[in-house]
């Protein structure tokens, strides 16, 4: 059986989400009809896809996925902190991280604040 992943990106700055002289938003978090766009972007994705991993920047960020993953009952998803690699970063470096992960024929990678 053929099996598919998703690999959902969220490390990033949103650098262009923030407004001057307010504190930083994690965009991934956003609110859309009342749910977190990450939580849009796994529960489209879980229908197309048997496995899901969401590639983070740091642990601090993959614990506060995990929590509000589980607080929208999202279970069966493995968050992940990125590689370290010299000269690496950016969404290269978790596309990387997230294709070592998985155990899949095909891959589809999209942002957390694709919902």
């Amino acid at each position: 059986m053929t099996k598919r992943a998703g690999i959902v990106l969220a490390g990033g700055k949103a650098e262009r989400f923030q407004k001057s002289q307010e504190t930083w938003q994690d965009k991934a978090l956003a609110e859309l009809e009342g749910k977190p766009l990450i939580v849009h972007a796994v529960e489209n994705l879980r229908k197309v896809v048997e496995e899901i991993v969401i590639c983070v920047n740091d642990e601090a960020r993959k614990a506060q996925y995990m929590q509000v993953l589980t607080n929208n009952g999202i279970k069966n998803v493995r968050l992940l902190v990125d590689e370290k690699i010299d000269h690496l970063g950016g969404p290269l470096l978790a596309i990387y991280t997230g294709l070592k992960a998985v155990e899949a024929d095909f891959c589809i990678t999209l942002p957390a604040t694709c919902p």
